[in-house]
């Protein structure tokens, strides 16, 4: 199926994605869980400008992160078995809920998918 993400190796990556939008790397922070939703790889606290990371997702983990938050795009769901792209997805994900506070999911993955291969 795959091997465990170790999120933390790919810290420079994410931060260089967040800092193309003009946030510094102090928004991520990487967690043992995601506090009230241990299936969670990732979240984001509007208010506060956060985004908390996993440090460590299973391949089930990333899966059931995939079919919630990306199924409804699956002309790029083949691009999320690269680990890397996975984790930025997502972090574009939260950080366009940051942007843009009161748009839906499906909009602010929208752009993610858009920003993640630029």
């Amino acid at each position: 199926m795959g091997e465990v993400i170790e999120t933390e190796r790919y810290k420079d990556e994410l931060v260089k994605t967040l800092a193309k939008h003009g946030f510094g790397p102090e928004i991520l922070e990487f967690v043992d869980e995601v506090p009230n939703d241990p299936l969670r790889a990732c979240r984001v606290y509007k208010i506060e400008k956060k985004i908390v990371m996993k440090k460590r997702v299973t391949p089930e983990e990333k899966e059931i992160n995939i079919n919630f938050l990306f199924e409804k795009f699956p002309e790029h769901l083949a691009q999320l078995s690269d680990d890397l792209k996975f984790l930025k997805q997502l972090v574009l994900f939260e950080m366009f809920h940051i942007v843009y506070r009161y748009q839906t999911d499906y909009e602010c993955a929208k752009w993610g998918f858009y920003h993640l291969n630029k």
